[in-house]
């Protein structure tokens, strides 16, 4: 992704505006098998879901860092919009009957652009003059259609020049 912080210089700057972008890929792959035995037949449901979603959300927010001469911690929330880049998701079912069975395949809808919040933390250490490394972690959770919701947390480890 790609983050862009504007606070004002001085060792008693302690509060900034935090913008970010970044992407996440989710995939996820699953199966239900059910099976029965009913007045002589022989019953099997197969259910096979595979989501592969990839979102890109547009984040702000304000940052608060601790001040120090070594490590800089730092903490940061906010609010974020979602938006679904691609979608490659189906669902496919097969019902079996003692010895004959039938399928149907259905693609599931692409989600919709929702809200988010994130916070997160870190820290970060100065080095070569004007550069820094940094490690943080990162919570998001946006909200979906129909009450769901998506959770994500990323650890990042960086150099920012």
């Amino acid at each position: 992704g790609i983050l862009g912080l504007l606070s004002g210089r001085g060792p008693a700057s302690i509060l900034g505006f935090q913008g970010e972008l970044a992407f996440t890929q989710a995939r996820f792959n699953a199966a239900f098998v059910y099976t029965n035995d009913v007045g002589g037949y022989s019953l099997r449901d197969v259910v096979q879901t595979n989501l592969d979603y990839s979102f890109l959300t547009l984040r702000a927010g304000l940052r608060l860092t601790g001040r120090s001469h070594k490590v800089n911690p730092y903490f940061s929330f906010g609010l974020g919009c979602q938006m679904p880049s691609s979608s490659k998701s189906m669902v496919k079912i097969r019902r079996e009957i003692n010895n004959s069975y039938e399928e149907d395949t259905f693609e599931l809808p692409q989600p919709e652009s929702s809200l988010a919040l994130w916070a997160g933390g870190g820290v970060k250490k100065n080095v070569f003059g004007k550069h820094a490394l940094f490690l943080d972690a990162n919570y998001e959770q946006s909200f979906v259609a129909n009450g769901g919701k998506i959770r994500s947390l990323a650890i990042r480890l960086g150099f920012l020049f």
